[in-house]
């Protein structure tokens, strides 16, 4: 949304890092916790210390960081959706918008009126450690490449596409045309002898991951290979995992 409602306003697009984001959100009172400080601190091997901040790791630190954040672009002037709560707008009634923004952790994508943003940006680095990174060419692993002037908007993974592909031993493949082929999994295809069992089992953890990625860049800009990996994702774990195992079904 953030980049469709610059691309209509001809508006620029920032993005602002913040952090060590966790540790601005604090721990309430009856969250008691201690860690054990490393040796090179300088600690006494019986000593340890009360965390009184989250930290990476902790189960509550991601809810806590975002109820934070949530208050402070709202004290700002924002309001979060109801829809995502990872989106914030700035409106004054039933007038139009005059600023978005959209946070993903620490890393907050915006656009709007320029007084808007440029005063977001400086309220955001009074209150925390924030890196501003200025214009934004690349977020969440998605290269942008947008001109307000031209109106034109242009995303890509082709660098995350390239490493998936020399994972899996395939960035010399031929391209084709269509995002998917005439075949289709059968549970005939699956693991039969003892031996292709245990091939399949050592390296299943490696399938899912790569069916993982296959949907982020699905979700992200590959549209066109929705079908293909959704066939994919549909079917059975044994018929699935055996395609993957095939250099040949997993091309098309």
């Amino acid at each position: 949304m953030v980049l469709l409602m610059a691309l209509l306003h001809a508006e620029e697009v920032n993005l602002v890092d913040i952090r060590v984001a966790y540790l601005n959100a604090k721990l309430a009172p009856d969250e008691v916790m201690y860690i054990k400080p490393k040796p090179e601190w300088g600690f006494a091997s019986d000593e340890c210390l009360e965390l009184r901040s989250c930290i990476p790791g902790l189960k509550q630190s991601g809810h806590k960081w975002h109820k934070l954040l949530t208050a402070t672009l709202q004290k700002f002037g924002f309001k979060q959706s109801k829809v995502d709560p990872c989106l914030f707008l700035k409106q004054d009634g039933d007038g139009p918008i005059k600023g978005v923004a959209t946070c993903h952790v620490d890393d907050l994508l915006m656009t709007g009126a320029k007084a808007v943003i440029d005063q977001l940006r400086k309220d955001l680095g009074a209150k925390f450690e924030i890196h501003d990174i200025g214009s934004a060419e690349e977020h969440l692993g998605v290269k942008i490449e947008y001109d307000a002037i031209k109106g034109e908007l242009k995303l890509s993974q082709r660098q995350y596409a390239q490493e998936l592909l020399e994972e899996w031993d395939m960035a010399d493949c031929n391209p084709v045309v269509t995002p998917a082929g005439p075949e289709r999994l059968t549970e005939d295809m699956c693991p039969k002898t003892e031996k292709e069992k245990a091939k399949m089992a050592g390296v299943r953890e490696k399938l899912h991951s790569g069916i993982m990625k296959l949907r982020w860049l699905v979700q992200k800009t590959r549209y066109d290979l929705c079908y293909a990996v959704g066939e994919l994702c549909g079917q059975p774990t044994q018929v699935r995992d055996t395609c993957l195992l095939s250099r040949e079904s997993c091309a098309t």
